[in-house]
């Protein structure tokens, strides 16, 4: 995961954003969680870039910083789904902002 991590500067360089590590999902879940935002990637995702019959690994990280008085801006890092077969990983940045 630190690896991935390390690819995204964006990430690891943003001092507003402290990541925490949150317990490690099932696929079903992470495709819920995102279901809202993206409804076709839970499905096609398996496909590719895994090779279709493994299970992805989800690990999930979050943080939710203040933005503005009152307001915070929600951070969901659904990193790393890593295909253990293809040794592949993908990861998903979701935010979603408090008005």
């Amino acid at each position: 995961m630190e690896e991935a991590f390390a690819t995204l500067p964006e990430l690891s360089s943003n001092q507003r954003v402290q990541f925490t590590r949150k317990p490690d999902l099932t696929y079903a879940d992470f495709a819920n969680h995102i279901a809202r935002a993206c409804p076709e990637l839970g499905q096609v995702l398996p496909q590719s870039p895994g090779s279709g019959t493994e299970v992805p690994v989800v690990a999930h990280l979050y943080d939710d910083p203040l933005v503005a008085p009152g307001a915070h801006a929600f951070h969901n890092l659904y990193s790393i789904v890593h295909f253990p077969q293809s040794h592949r990983t993908a990861v998903f940045w979701l935010i979603q902002h408090e008005y």
